[in-house]
């Protein structure tokens, strides 16, 4: 799906309107069509992906995790550790080096 591509390349920037004007859909259809699509909201999914980013920067690079969360598209790094330990169940200074 195009859409899905676009967001994996763009998750840094891309947003909720962004999608709607590519699936060139009403915001509240597409809502309940991205959630019966794939199955959670749009914003965990895209959420989903800036955390699946940040562990593969936390571990290919000397990066601090305030520029790892900009990186990532987070406005704010309160914002950036909820939800990095909402779907890791580490913060991200804690998370082992295995985890992927």
């Amino acid at each position: 799906m195009h859409l899905l591509n676009e967001m994996n390349e763009k998750y840094q920037y891309f947003s909720f309107d962004d999608a709607v004007e590519i699936m060139n859909m009403n915001p509240s259809y597409f809502s309940r069509f991205f959630h019966n699509m794939i199955g959670i909201s749009f914003a965990k999914y895209l959420n989903c992906i800036k955390v699946e980013k940040a562990v593969e920067l936390i571990h290919e690079n000397n990066l601090q995790i305030t520029e790892i969360a900009d990186l990532c598209g987070f406005q704010t790094i309160r914002n950036f550790n909820r939800i990095f330990k909402e779907f890791t169940g580490y913060s991200p200074t804690k998370i082992p080096d295995n985890f992927t």
